[in-house]
């Protein structure tokens, strides 16, 4: 509006979780040139920038060019403009330079997106071992670094390999009952861990679905030693970091499906959310400072120490 006069209108309609499609941006005629249809695509950008796609159909190829200049893209059989919404967090920090290298090193990029979604997934389970980090705060690249996390750590990893490799994501979070945890978890550790552990998965966006990815928790270096160690259980199994109704039987590998290896514990659910930044703004492991202290610098070794056993090293 100028004064009382209308100068500029869009039309945005949406389906209130997924899709904003962009029908039109106009422009009085007397006003264009004056930045106001550019201001008018980055307020539909920040309004809709927690939705998976912003989509568009330009029926003039001359405007083409004006919304790449504001992040679209135009697409290949099918629509003309788009804007895939895969931000980049303090704790999904891929642009960071080792995470370049694994993928350039990997070539995950030239991949078709179901075999890069499969190698990623299965890279994170099995390359990054189970185990525990310092904080469920750390950044992607720290992760890499460490080479072994938990739920929360690697499933940070797996988000920014994922959004760097152009697959959308966003995580769930949780707890989980501690019993969970028993056997990692051994002696004054166990009986001092808050009785709900805060848990998360990856929920991936792949061919116009979401499918929930749990099972690249566990390494199979690890599952294998401790379906071995408990070979007599037929059913299911809570504890050591699993809780699953099919101990010999887990569904752990991804072929469009979901697959699991701790939902067997969950307790408490808290939704989805873009990223693990703004699930942690609003949920985290709640522990007094000093737990929190002693779990950085003691116990958090002692569980690591207990999950390498396991696997015999």
């Amino acid at each position: 509006m100028v004064g009382e006069r209308l100068v500029g209108l869009a039309r945005v309609l949406d389906d209130s979780e997924l899709v904003a499609f962009v029908h039109y941006v106009l422009v009085h005629p007397e006003y264009q040139g004056q930045k106001i249809a550019g201001n008018m695509v980055e307020y539909i950008r920040d309004k809709y920038k927690n939705y998976l796609y912003i989509e568009g159909m330009q029926e003039d190829s001359k405007n083409v060019a004006f919304y790449e200049r504001h992040g679209f893209h135009v697409m290949e059989g099918g629509t003309p403009i788009q804007i895939c919404n895969l931000t980049e967090t303090k704790m999904l920090d891929y642009s960071n330079e080792n995470i370049k290298q694994l993928i350039r090193e990997r070539k995950w990029s030239d991949m078709a997106e179901f075999e890069r979604l499969k190698a990623i997934y299965t890279f994170v389970r099995d390359e990054i071992l189970f185990g525990y980090n310092v904080d469920d705060s750390v950044p992607a690249s720290r992760v890499l670094r460490d080479g072994y996390g938990q739920c929360n750590t690697k499933g940070t990893l797996f988000m920014a390999l994922l959004r760097a490799c152009d697959i959308p994501c966003r995580v769930h979070g949780f707890t989980i009952d501690k019993k969970l945890q028993k056997g990692a978890m051994t002696g004054i550790v166990y009986r001092n861990a808050p009785q709900n552990v805060f848990h998360s998965w990856v929920e991936v966006y792949f061919e116009n679905r979401w499918y929930e990815l749990e099972a690249f928790i566990l390494d199979m270096g690890y599952l294998k030693k401790l379906q071995a160690k408990y070979s007599e259980c037929t059913g299911a199994f809570c504890g050591f970091g699993v809780a699953v109704k099919d101990f010999k039987n887990p569904v752990i590998d991804f072929d469009r499906n979901n697959t699991y290896i701790q939902s067997e514990g969950i307790n408490q659910d808290f939704g989805v959310y873009d990223s693990p930044d703004e699930l942690l703004k609003e949920h985290h492991q709640e522990m007094s400072r000093v737990k929190a202290f002693l779990y950085r610098n003691w116990g958090r070794h002692m569980m690591n120490r207990n999950v390498r056993k396991i696997r015999g090293k």
